[in-house]
């Protein structure tokens, strides 16, 4: 296979092989004897002050916002009602952070293919026919958990995480937490 073509085959997969890290990972877990049903209403509580690291992409008002909104809106749904002051039957708050990663893929770039040339004469017996991908990207991950209030038990944790493009535009960014979120939601008990 030539120099070109073999360039070219690497150049034509790389995509596939750098959008293997941008899939949308949900996870989301609760206690076993939790019963929702004798809860009605929840509050947030302030996020941990390391929240997002202090990398202003992550750790903003915008961000903060857009979480606010969408997890009152899967909780709304379930029938819970959110009250800013006094007390009430649950805890809710989040913690969202971005970590720099590397991803390091080596693709074989002849794919078996030969030169047809003899065997003692072929290039790819002569020069490595593997090309290394180096991509380095942010990813992003987002906590959301809810408690009991009077016994500050964890009674519920979703968490996604996702490679996150710095360059996003607000909306993009807002669009990609409510698809998180409600992601993340599925997997909250019945009330």
């Amino acid at each position: 296979m030539s120099t070109k073509l073999r360039f070219f085959f690497v150049l034509a997969l790389t995509p596939f092989v750098l959008s293997s890290c941008s899939t949308l990972k949900v996870d989301s877990d609760h206690a076993a004897s939790s019963d929702f049903s004798k809860y009605s209403t929840y509050r947030w509580i302030a996020a941990p002050s390391s929240a997002g690291g202090g990398k202003p992409r992550v750790d903003n008002p915008i961000l903060r916002k857009a979480v606010h909104e969408q997890v009152d809106e899967q909780l709304q749904k379930r029938g819970f009602r959110r009250v800013d002051q006094g007390s009430s039957d649950l805890l809710v708050g989040y913690f969202a952070s971005a970590t720099s990663k590397t991803q390091v893929t080596q693709v074989d770039s002849s794919m078996g293919f030969s030169s047809g040339l003899p065997h003692y004469v072929r290039t790819e017996y002569m020069m490595p026919s593997t090309a290394t991908l180096v991509n380095h990207f942010e990813e992003g991950s987002l906590i959301v958990g809810v408690g009991d209030a009077r016994t500050r038990q964890i009674l519920w944790r979703g968490s996604a995480e996702a490679q996150i493009d710095l360059d996003d535009s607000i909306s993009r960014r807002q669009s990609r937490v409510q698809n998180a979120v409600s992601k993340m939601f599925r997997g909250f008990p019945k009330k």
